[in-house]
Parts: C-alpha cells; sequence; structure tokens
C-alpha cells in the first residue's frame, strides 16, 4: 500500500532503519497502550522494507524518466 502521489515520492530520502524503528517503536507503545490507533502489527524487518523500497523506486523509474523528460521540454 502506498500512501501518496506516485510523482512525489523521493526514494532517495527514504531510511529503512528508520522506518523499522519507527514501527517498532508504533507496535511497543500498541503493546502497552492497547487504544493506540496502531495496527500494522510489527515491523517485517530492515531488509523487507529495504526490498519494498527498492521495488517501489524501480517501478517509478520508467514512468519519473517520462515525466521529467516532458517538464523540460514544456519549460524549454
Amino acid at each position: 500500500m502506498f500512501l501518496t502521489h506516485r510523482a512525489c515520492v523521493e526514494n532517495y530520502l527514504l531510511n529503512a532503519e528508520l522506518i523499522h524503528n519507527y514501527w517498532v517503536a508504533k507496535y511497543t507503545e500498541k503493546q502497552n497502550n492497547p487504544s493506540s490507533r496502531w495496527g500494522h502489527g510489527d515491523s517485517p524487518g530492515m531488509e523487507a522494507i529495504s526490498a519494498w523500497i527498492e521495488e517501489s523506486a524501480m517501478s517509478l523509474q520508467d514512468y519519473q524518466a517520462v515525466r521529467w523528460a516532458q517538464s523540460l521540454i514544456c519549460y524549454s
């Protein structure tokens, strides 16, 4: 599940370790406070998160190339 418009994802800014640490902290918070709204369970791990980031980047590669090429043509 991706929660943003595809063109807005700057995947070079995403950090798997940071996402993992946040996910673990929110899961721990949920364990200690059942009224917490966190509903995604425990982190799948940094390797899985890294793979998701890589997969997303690869799926956007052609789209972004065309998008940027068109923007250069429009502003030339």
